[in-house]
């Protein structure tokens, strides 16, 4: 893959939303870039083209580049996987595993392609295939991040919250400020109870991504609960003075 499309899965790898920001700012640097290549149609250019029409949202121009690079070249990997990352960030996710299917019946390790198909099946809540999709594209590069947020949150959404952790810790080893996996991490830790430690990476995340929403909802999240807990507390204790023989070991234990 080329610098251009590199660059784009970095960015929503890490989630890098003040970075894409930037990036639009630059639409007309990038608009450049794609005039020089239309004034130069060359298979590397449209190439370049339909990638960067992809970064700028503009998936119509990007769809049609596509289809040119593959009307040049139907069975070339690259171009098929362009294809299906532009229908992937359309969220057309059954066509995107369409055309990444025909780019590994090509070859059956190409990266990109793998990661495409794992992350749609993810999105079309086939957690298991998309664990299964991460795999083999972990066994091709093990610290590529995008797999593994793959199989964390996949992990996640079938209630397995130690292993998406571990995952999660996979991530964060390689990359600490990533927002998927510090998520991951947080929703699991309250999944599982541990309370004080989602409080602790979520506000860490929280200072590096301010006004990401959904760490907003999981710190009221997490205070609804922080709040109930004390209130239930302070009843127990009032039940306590009241009966002092009442069994609050075993009260506690219910309740949590």
């Amino acid at each position: 893959m080329n610098y251009f499309y590199k660059v784009k899965n970095y960015m929503e790898q890490r989630n890098m939303k003040k970075q894409q920001n930037i990036l639009m700012k630059h639409y007309k640097l990038i608009q450049m870039i794609v005039n020089l290549c239309i004034q130069h149609v060359k298979q590397s250019s449209i190439n370049v083209l339909a990638e960067c029409l992809t970064m700028i949202k503009n998936y119509k121009d990007a769809i049609i580049k596509a289809d040119k690079l593959l009307q040049i070249d139907q069975n070339n990997p690259q171009y098929l996987c362009i294809k299906a990352e532009i229908l992937r960030c359309q969220q057309r996710y059954e066509e995107a595993i369409l055309y990444a299917d025909k780019a590994l019946s090509i070859n059956s390790k190409h990266l990109f392609s793998i990661n495409n198909k794992a992350d749609c099946l993810k999105m079309l809540k086939k957690y298991e295939d998309a664990i299964f999709w991460a795999d083999e594209a972990l066994q091709i590069e093990q610290k590529n991040l995008f797999p593994l947020n793959v199989k964390s949150q996949s992990l996640k959404m079938i209630g397995q919250y130690n292993n998406a952790i571990i995952w999660a810790n996979k991530v964060l080893f390689i990359d600490e400020d990533n927002i998927n996996s510090l998520i991951t991490k947080v929703e699991c830790l309250i999944k599982i109870g541990i309370y004080n430690d989602a409080f602790i990476y979520l506000n860490t995340a929280l200072k590096l991504y301010p006004e990401n929403s959904t760490l907003r909802q999981l710190k009221i999240q997490l205070l609804t609960i922080q709040n109930q807990n004390n209130q239930a507390n302070q009843s127990l204790q009032k039940i306590v003075k009241i009966s002092p023989f009442f069994n609050q070991s075993k009260i506690k234990n219910e309740r949590f």
